[in-house]
């Protein structure tokens, strides 16, 4: 879960408390999904986008952001500048 792994590392990383970590994220997931940006949220997300603005959790939305993310990066592999060649997949 998102809350043993994910927010500890960040809390670290930054040096604050998990709860801290929590609350941003729920921020910005809020403001993603009501913002300036929900026309292109609903474009991005398609049929999902109703469940996920219905849902608002926080793992669900993370979720189902890196799920989408994948899914573009498999149709469209990114290339290193170096050496031209797609990047390596994403890890489980």
């Amino acid at each position: 879960s998102i809350s043993k792994t994910l927010y500890p590392r960040l809390a670290e990383e930054f040096e604050v408390g998990t709860a801290r970590i929590e609350r941003s994220l729920h921020g910005v997931i809020m403001k993603i999904l009501e913002g300036e940006a929900v026309e292109e949220m609903k474009e991005f997300f398609g049929n999902e986008y109703s469940t996920l603005s219905a849902r608002r959790n926080n793992a669900y939305v993370i979720s189902l952001f890196v799920t989408h993310i994948k899914l573009l990066l498999a149709e469209h592999p990114l290339e290193t500048p170096r050496t031209s060649s797609p990047l390596p997949p994403l890890a489980d």
